[in-house]
């Protein structure tokens, strides 16, 4: 489960932007049974009291490419933009990044259509 544990650690890259997002219900919570901990976070609420999902949301989905795709294809498309100038693979990235989040939706929703098709 240590990839849990390193993509959450991604996500922390700057804790205290996290941390205005989420607020800490229980820490290292032992599991009966187990050598695991159990950390428990709940949405941090507006100034009315409702959850800010919307920017928790927004600050994963900022974090998204640094979040799901291995660092050597990131630094792979970093190299390209700055050799051609081109962003492209970094946006391939994002595009497959975010199918791994909504089970390839973003792909379809990109896919040429057929003429006389929908």
């Amino acid at each position: 489960m240590k990839w849990i544990a390193d993509a959450i650690d991604k996500l922390l890259i700057n804790s205290e932007d996290f941390a205005s997002r989420l607020c800490e219900v229980r820490f290292e919570l032992d599991i009966p049974a187990t050598k695991a901990k159990g950390y428990c976070y709940c949405i941090n609420l507006d100034g009315d009291g409702r959850p800010r999902t919307n920017d928790l949301i927004g600050f994963v989905a900022s974090r998204i490419i640094d979040y799901a795709i291995p660092k050597k294809e990131r630094e792979k498309a970093y190299a390209y933009l700055n050799s051609s100038g081109f962003s492209s693979k970094i946006l391939d990235l994002q595009q497959r990044a975010k199918a791994l989040f909504t089970g390839g939706v973003v792909e379809e929703a990109r896919s040429p259509r057929r003429a006389g098709g929908p």
